[in-house]
């Protein structure tokens, strides 16, 4: 199973890959980006969770946990 995950938050141009076994987070170019969101092809496919926090203290702080 891949262990990547590209995101682009609601509201904001850029994308990011984020690779989970290398620790890395690093930014799409733009033209790809933008090549992503008019192809609109959204998939949560083999994804189990996943939520938008404002920063990584709230979900440190067990908010999620309920």
């Amino acid at each position: 199973m891949s262990k990547v995950v590209v995101l682009g938050l609601e509201g904001e141009n850029g994308m990011w890959v984020a690779d989970l076994e290398a620790g890395t987070v690093t930014a799409v170019a733009a033209d790809v980006a933008d090549d992503l969101r008019k192809a609109g092809d959204i998939t949560s496919r083999g994804i189990s969770f996943a939520t938008v926090a404002q920063t990584a203290d709230e979900l440190s702080a067990g908010i999620y946990d309920k």
